[in-house]
């Protein structure tokens, strides 16, 4: 079961980074986020520095 739960999450995460790198930056920014701050949205554990995510 375990190493079935671990397919799924990367499987998940590897179809969430390709839909958040094909948004645009506007499209992202009207989520909050950065283009450079998608691997941290991806990697458990890791806090989101909320400077400046978009230039408004």
């Amino acid at each position: 079961m375990k190493l079935i739960d671990l397919l799924l999450s990367w499987r998940r995460r590897r179809q969430d980074r390709e839909l958040l790198r094909g948004m645009t930056d506007r499209e992202l920014c009207d989520l909050g986020i950065g283009r450079g701050e998608i691997p941290a949205l991806l990697q458990e554990g890791r806090p989101l520095s909320r400077r400046g995510a978009c230039a408004a």
